[in-house]
């Protein structure tokens, strides 16, 4: 809480419609978030989390149970993923549906994976693919959707 308390105080300060909490990979981390917002009672906020898979954050905890945790706090007004792979994100849709009414934000990588040891996104981008797959998602019952690590290749001068 006091490394991100003196962050949300200064976003809590702008004109922005909405804070998005990005790429949360605990769940101490999004209770501190939340609990954090109640200081600024008219800013509203998303959590999205990083995932392992479908049903764990990157800290193992229980995406379910977090999403179920959340949703008492009427400050969050949408939660979901984002920053993971595209083959992920229609059951965790589905599984964010069965415990919220919460408006689902999803904006997965193209495709690709970060590779620690390379310090880059490796693997084949799914740009042929991502427009089907987001019709895909809304259909599944995200509202809030779009790409993290879209990369378009340049064409070839």
């Amino acid at each position: 809480m006091d490394f991100h308390q003196p962050r949300l105080a200064v976003l809590a300060n702008t004109e922005a419609d909405m804070i998005a909490f990005e790429t949360i990979p605990s769940f101490i981390e999004a209770q501190a978030l939340a609990n954090l917002l109640i200081e600024f009672p008219t800013r509203t906020a998303w959590l999205s989390f990083s995932v392992r898979d479908a049903n764990y954050i990157s800290d193992g905890n229980l995406l379910s149970e977090i999403i179920k945790w959340l949703d008492d706090f009427a400050q969050i007004v949408a939660v979901g993923v984002n920053c993971t792979r595209s083959n992920y994100i229609s059951d965790v849709i589905k599984i964010i549906r069965q415990v919220t009414c919460k408006p689902i934000v999803v904006y997965p990588n193209a495709g690709e994976q970060y590779s620690m040891s390379e310090k880059r996104w490796v693997g084949k981008a799914e740009h042929d693919r991502f427009g089907h797959l987001t019709q895909q998602w809304f259909h599944d019952g995200a509202q809030i959707i779009g790409g993290c690590s879209l990369l378009i290749p340049s064409p070839n001068p």
